[in-house]
């Protein structure tokens, strides 16, 4: 007979290993089109979500992504936040403010509506489910190596 919460455990490995392996093929990551160019979203890492922040915190009174973009007024404001969203993964921080500074001039030729379901995708990317999937794996990882023989 087999165990249900070993099952679980696979089943959760299994998406886990998926997550993992979509991430390093870049499997994980979109294209918009802002001003008739098309660029390529990848899942944003901790720094990025952080600069593309720095941007909407004008923003008041939303209590969730979805109404923060969605109250967006500010194209330069939305444009620099989905700068951030596209800066080069290898610059340093110096080289991606500046990258993110030369992206927001170009963005910004683009409508706000452009801007603003490119940055709805952008924030897409960061699921609670991915998140919830790999601290289960991490958790299992853990649990395994804490056993004794």
């Amino acid at each position: 007979m087999v165990c249900p919460a070993l099952f679980y455990n696979l089943q959760t490995m299994k998406k886990a290993s998926k997550l993992i392996g979509a991430a390093i093929l870049g499997f994980d990551a979109r294209t918009v089109v802002v001003g008739g160019k098309a660029y390529t979203i990848m899942a944003p890492t901790i720094e990025r979500i952080a600069g593309a922040a720095y941007y909407l915190a004008d923003v008041d009174g939303c209590s969730n992504i979805g109404e923060l973009v969605g109250q967006m007024k500010s194209l330069k404001s939305a444009a620099k936040a989905l700068a951030w969203f596209l800066c080069d993964e290898q610059e340093t921080d110096v080289k991606m403010v500046a990258e993110a500074e030369r992206l927001s001039k170009e963005l910004a030729k683009g409508t706000i509506d452009e801007v603003v379901a490119a940055l709805t995708v952008a924030y897409s990317l960061i699921g609670i489910e991915n998140f919830t999937t790999l601290s289960a794996l991490a958790r299992n990882v853990g649990t395994l190596t804490a056993k004794q023989k």
